[in-house]
């Protein structure tokens, strides 16, 4: 049974724990940065100010920029007789996108296992406030790593993922309810 001066320990090691992993993971793998994929300090060298209104210019969109759009990209103008003229299309946005969904799954795969880990850790040590710390920790640090990567999944891989740490959840309570519980004496 945990004692109430026990609980500031408890949550303590857990918040610590989880920021402990969060910021590990965070120092081995690092989370792609925007500008590696998009200098717009480039874009904007040479740019020259497009008139409000020029009578002599079209404001119909292309072809080409259609369909940049259309493959999440962003159109690039350059500025010809004083009229915007589609240039090319810029992808960068789109790239970090994926570099930024491939970071959060493997992210995920990093944090799952630390958190489950560190909760059957708990679960199983003798001390019993240390043991709850951790199992919070992991608890916390399964939820960081799922919560990162949520957005990204697939609607049948949350369903599933949810499921799993669900019946964890359900373990967790059956297991240290069952082991908590005083002992009849006869």
């Amino acid at each position: 049974m945990v004692k109430i001066k026990q609980v500031p320990m408890i949550i303590v090691i857990a918040l610590l724990f989880s920021l402990f992993i969060g910021f590990l993971v965070d120092a081995i793998y690092e989370h792609p940065e925007y500008e590696d994929y998009c200098n717009y300090s480039e874009l904007r060298k040479d740019v020259e100010p497009i008139p409000l209104k020029n009578e002599n210019c079209s404001f119909e969109q292309t072809v080409e920029e259609r369909e940049c759009y259309a493959e999440d990209g962003n159109p690039r103008f350059k500025t010809e007789d004083g009229c915007r003229m589609y240039d090319y299309c810029d992808y960068c946005g789109r790239d970090y996108d994926v570099a930024t969904e491939v970071y959060n799954r493997n992210l995920f795969f990093i944090t799952a296992p630390i958190g489950v880990l560190a909760i059957i850790f708990g679960i199983y040590y003798g001390v019993a406030f240390l043991a709850t710390g951790f199992m919070y920790g992991g608890i916390l640090v399964l939820a960081y790593g799922t919560i990162r990567y949520f957005g990204d999944m697939e609607k049948y891989t949350r369903v599933i993922v949810l499921f799993l740490e669900l019946s964890l959840m359900i373990w967790i309570g059956y297991k240290k309810l069952r082991d908590d519980k005083p002992k009849k004496k006869r």
